[in-house]
């Protein structure tokens, strides 16, 4: 794997900056607008890049809900950099920086990769979904935090 560096893009200035439509890791036909981008960070997104040369590597974003739990969302890995371990990466780094409550995160039906992943790192099954046509699995992580 390439030596890079993680860097969280979680308020304006910082999406501006590091936020490239061309660079991303999304499916084209997945791209969310600024606006969306924007009105996310509202409610307290943060997306998290790994980066090696301003290269996006791959990525995933976070958002608390209601204390409650976070929510996995946006996970992707550039196709150039695919099965080369990445995504393992990438879901290790999620759980060891979000320990203190469940994770819950979405992945598209048929997208068997990251179905193994979720399992490989503790996340249960937790039901489908349809939304706007498109099946999703929903996955839950229980938190590791401890409980006095």
């Amino acid at each position: 794997m390439l030596l890079g560096e993680w860097k969280t893009i979680n308020n304006m200035s910082s999406l501006i900056r590091y936020v490239s439509w061309e660079r991303s890791v999304q499916p084209k036909n997945e791209h969310v607008s600024l606006d969306e981008y924007v009105s996310w960070m509202h409610r307290g997104l943060v997306i998290h890049v790994y980066q090696v040369d301003q290269s996006w590597i791959c990525s995933y974003q976070t958002i608390k809900i209601l204390d409650q739990f976070w929510l996995l969302l946006g996970v992707g890995v550039h196709e150039t950099y695919r099965k080369q371990g990445y995504g393992n990466f990438l879901v290790n780094h999620c759980i060891k920086n979000h320990l203190s409550l469940d994770i819950v995160a979405e992945t598209r039906y048929d997208n068997e990769i990251m179905h193994h992943l979720m399992t490989k790192y503790g996340f249960i099954h937790n039901g489908d979904v349809e939304k706007n046509k498109i099946k999703w699995k929903i996955w839950r992580r229980p938190s590791e935090d401890i409980k006095i």
